[in-house]
């Protein structure tokens, strides 16, 4: 059978006529204002934002699906002593800190309610699920054409450039790098070598390797602090003086992320505050599947809350006067290591990452950390920092990164409205008075501490109606001792780390004799399963293709970056109608194949289903 000759006769067969071009005869983008009235905590955690979404409505127009939010956010560090002198920060400093990939990450819950009804469960990592859902549903070219408008580089984070460390105190002299403790994926230059995802010199494997993703996202950034290219700045340049094509004023104009130096609010006061401005934009339906099923209705009777993930940390840094050199032929000179993270107010992810910033020739002036830099305190927050006391076990007075506020006064969510002819409106209207709907969600289950080579067996859930799949996430364990046989534990998440990727990244973290049981029956195929790329493909085909018969699968995921970014990913929704509809057991049992110990997120994906009023939008479920 040539699938090809069918769809270009199907093609041939469907009828064309001007009136059938488009259903909509206009379209028109409004915003909505959030409801904190400028008021958001940002140093609790988790920030939560919340719409009233109840006062659209327009009895000619139909509200569209494609419903995203803008969050205006900052990021402020300082480099400081042990006194909390903060230090004059150098103009490469922009690329110290850097979102995770993806501003999804910023977002830890989600909850929507309609007409005082919940129809989206508040479940915690919103931001993991959404990662698995856009990395195994994208494409390349929508990556390199949209992911920098949803904070994404147009590649992923690079696993030839990691590094794990579990010591936070490096000698004086190194010969390797100390990006920081932990997995640290945050080496954006690798000094004099050209930055490469692949190895371009001699010598041990991966050596070389920097995250090319990472410096897209920060090179995402402009900075207004540095004039070497004689187009940016703080402020227009003196009369007489040649022009700058663009200061903080204009790209603020146009909301654009944009990098500025700022005095301090230490005394005394130096130029030593380091401010990231940016907008996040998230589309709705990439949060939460209900959005993506939602049809078009004149009135969107809904209540939205977000949690978004903020707060403060303090970075140790070890100051380096030994002129040593790394395993990249790297000067050392007055370039600090990265000891330790202290003083994390971050509840769960931190949404960035605290980049290693050693200069090329080690001199002072071009690395990132000024020469003295104890320890960096850096935030991430909603619209304006909160008022801080950031310390370090190094230091005797904390740090303040309040004051900082973004241009962009709340954030807001975007909506469209559509016409449809009357006739097309009339019939619509009248055809979908009780359209069914049927959306995702999911329920959430952690597991921590499971260790290297044990058994691992658990009842998931007592009973799950209408599952579709089940997402097993390992990450390195917070008790995972820094020694083998040791006693002291890392004491700090893997996505809670700064150093490191996570959780748009994980480890090469093995799971073998995987097994997977719904309502009794293994799902697997009845035996144990050495889960491998190929087995993450089969899966993935099964709910993330764009066409079935020709299997097609979509995805950013290659095989190099599966095998040190493990997920495991089951497809439960086969099965009969009387199957979907009865409560069942779920329960995982598997081998932790890892030298380390690991803790577990697993989030069981299941279909909701209700009945919406495209007329009044109120739903029953």
């Amino acid at each position: 059978m040539s699938l090809t000759d069918n769809y270009v006769f199907g093609k041939s067969e469907e009828p064309q006529s001007v009136s059938r071009y488009t259903p909509f005869t206009n379209k028109t983008w409004n915003s909505l204002n959030d409801i904190n009235n400028g008021v958001y905590s940002n140093s609790t955690g988790l920030t939560l934002l919340q719409f009233d979404c109840s006062s659209i409505y327009n009895s000619n127009a139909f509200i569209s699906e494609d419903l995203f939010l803008t969050i205006p956010i900052v990021m402020v560090a300082e480099c400081s002593t042990n006194a909390g002198v903060t230090l004059a920060a150098n103009p490469s400093a922009f690329s110290l800190l850097a979102l995770k990939q993806g501003f999804h990450h910023l977002v830890h819950q989600v909850e929507v309610q309609n007409n005082g009804r919940t129809v989206n469960e508040i479940s915690p990592f919103a931001n993991i699920a959404s990662n698995f859902k856009m990395l195994s549903s994208m494409t390349q070219n929508d990556l390199k054409n949209f992911g920098a408008s949803m904070g994404m580089a147009e590649v992923l984070d690079s696993p030839s450039s990691v590094y794990w460390n579990t010591t936070t105190t490096p000698v004086v002299a190194p010969t390797t790098l100390q990006s920081g403790v932990g997995l640290c994926n945050n080496i954006a230059f690798a000094g004099s070598i050209t930055s490469s995802a692949d190895q371009t010199i001699v010598g041990g494997q991966n050596v070389g390797c920097s995250n090319v993703a990472l410096a897209k996202r920060i090179a995402r950034t402009t900075s207004t602090s540095s004039n070497t290219t004689n187009m940016y700045a703080s402020t227009q340049a003196a009369t007489g003086s040649q022009p700058f094509i663009a200061t903080a004023q204009t790209l603020l104009n146009e909301f654009r992320p944009y990098f500025q130096i700022l005095a301090s609010g230490g005394t005394p006061a130096v130029q030593g505050r380091m401010v990231w401005y940016d907008v996040a934009i998230l589309p709705l339906r990439m949060l939460c599947n209900f959005f993506d099923k939602m049809p078009l209705c004149k009135k969107l009777d809904l209540q939205l809350r977000i949690y978004l993930n903020t707060g403060s940390l303090a970075v140790g840094v070890l100051a380096n006067t030994t002129a040593a050199t790394t395993s990249l032929g790297q000067a050392l000179n007055n370039v600090g290591q990265y000891t330790s993270i202290q003083s994390s107010t971050f509840a769960n992810t931190c949404p960035f990452t605290v980049n290693w910033m050693a200069a090329s020739q080690g001199a002072a002036s071009t690395s990132g950390i000024p020469t003295g830099t104890t320890y960096i305190a850096a935030g991430c927050f909603v619209q304006n920092s909160p008022n801080t006391n950031i310390t370090c076990a190094t230091s005797t007075a904390g740090i303040n990164l309040g004051g900082v506020r973004h241009p962009m006064p709340s954030c807001r969510l975007y909506y469209s409205q559509v016409e449809l002819s009357p006739t097309r409106a009339v019939s619509y209207i009248t055809e979908n008075r009780a359209k069914e709907i049927v959306w995702e969600q999911y329920i959430f289950n952690q597991y921590n501490a499971i260790q290297p080579n044990a058994q691992f067996s658990q009842l998931i859930s007592s009973g799950v109606r209408n599952p579709v799949g089940i997402l097993i996430q390992p990450f390195i364990s917070s008790s995972q001792p820094t020694t083998v046989n040791g006693a002291t534990p890392l004491n700090f998440t893997q996505y809670g780390n700064c150093f490191d990727t996570a959780p748009a990244t994980s480890a090469p973290l093995s799971l073998t004799n995987l097994s997977v049981l719904l309502g009794g029956r293994n799902v697997l195929g009845g035996a144990s399963l050495f889960y491998t790329f190929e087995n993450f493909l089969e899966q993935i085909a099964l709910c993330e293709t764009s066409v079935p018969e020709l299997s097609l699968n979509q995805g950013v995921v290659d095989q190099k970056w599966y095998e040190n970014n493990r997920t495991y990913y089951i497809d439960l929704a086969r099965g009969s109608e009387a199957d979907k509809a009865t409560m069942r057991n779920l329960s995982i049992s598997f081998t932790n194949n890892s030298g380390v110990a690991i803790d577990i997120l697993v989030f069981t994906f299941y279909l909701s289903r209700g009945v919406i009023d495209v007329e009044t939008g109120i739903m029953t479920m």
